[in-house]
């Protein structure tokens, strides 16, 4: 009897090595031709957000600090402080990052200061004064001119810039920002308009301006900008980080999976293919030894991500 025991655990051990092999090998896609950029340190890289000209901006894991990493592997500091929930947005020229710093973590209510690092000129222009509640930054165009915007309780906060170097990203006319909780579109001579209802947070824009992410309780949502409420009850998927690839074909986010990361929804790197009906996520990494927390891409789909247990800042093409 413990014989046949023994035989039978044993052929169940190698039924499930088999299916687990055939399963890795029949994914068609995963992450090709991984680099680490930068190596890390006990601080660690966070937010790694990039440019249309593959310039990097990222900060650590305390979001202390902003650097800025050059296609030429040139690293500039370009703010020494605290951040507000790291997050970055690039201008569609990408000359100049927008972040919000803030002045003192303990103060209640929390307050942030919007400021803009130019990596022509090397400096960093602060745009607005230290407000409660200043909301995440994003860029729209009006005319021949760059408009950086926060929301900010009834009003936004606004920063002209003039077009001096040709736009290497789309970039939509109109804005979308959070206000009470949810997504508002607002545009020039039109009564702003309620796209969610119920809860939205980090609306993205997509490449061709006709839809938008945006998550909530860590469920990702696609709505299409001309509906208004979009509807909460079917996120594409559970996770956290969604970007839009350049094209809009994709949006790439972390998740967790079920051979690890049991304690946290940020793991493995997943895709959508947003050019089919009902697409089911794609999973790229399988790494239950390591989380893969953040990510970005740049002009030529390839994916920057960063890594939790040796804090590094990876490069990487999806196949």
């Amino acid at each position: 009897m413990r014989k046949k025991i023994i035989i039978i655990t044993v052929s169940v051990i190698i039924a499930v090595v088999v299916i687990e092999l055939f399963f890795f090998k029949s994914r068609k896609h995963s992450l090709k031709n991984v680099e680490v950029i930068i190596q890390g340190d006990t601080t660690g890289i966070a937010a790694p957000t990039v440019s249309p000209n593959s310039n990097v901006v990222f900060t650590d894991r305390d979001g202390m600090n902003v650097e800025i990493l050059l296609p030429s592997g040139e690293r500039w500091r370009a703010y020494e402080g605290k951040l507000a929930e790291r997050h970055f947005a690039w201008s569609p020229d990408g000359r100049r990052v927008a972040f919000r710093a803030e002045k003192n973590p303990d103060l209640i209510p929390r307050s942030f200061a919007l400021l803009v690092a130019d990596i022509k000129s090397r400096s960093v222009e602060q745009v607005s004064d230290y407000l409660p509640h200043l909301g995440r930054p994003m860029w729209r165009q009006v005319g021949n001119e760059l408009e950086l915007y926060a929301p900010w309780e009834s009003d936004t906060v606004r920063r002209r810039y003039a077009i001096e170097d040709p736009l290497i990203a789309p970039v939509a006319k109109f804005i979308l920002v959070e206000r009470n909780g949810d997504i508002w579109l607002e545009e020039d001579g039109k009564e702003p308009r309620q796209m969610t209802l119920g809860g939205g947070v980090a609306p993205q824009i997509s490449p061709d301006g006709t839809r938008f992410i945006y998550t909530w309780a860590d469920a990702i949502f696609v709505a299409n900008v001309s509906d208004t409420l979009a509807d909460k009850r079917n996120p594409i998927a559970s996770g956290v980080s969604p970007k839009w690839s350049p094209d809009g074909t994709k949006i790439a986010y972390c998740a967790q999976w079920d051979k690890g990361h049991e304690d946290s929804m940020e793991g493995d790197i997943f895709f959508i293919d947003m050019t089919q009906q009902n697409s089911k996520p794609v999973q790229l990494t399988y790494t239950p030894k390591e989380v893969e927390i953040e990510l970005d891409w740049n002009g030529n789909n390839q994916l920057y991500y960063s890594v939790v247990n040796d804090g590094s800042l990876r490069r990487a093409e999806v196949k």
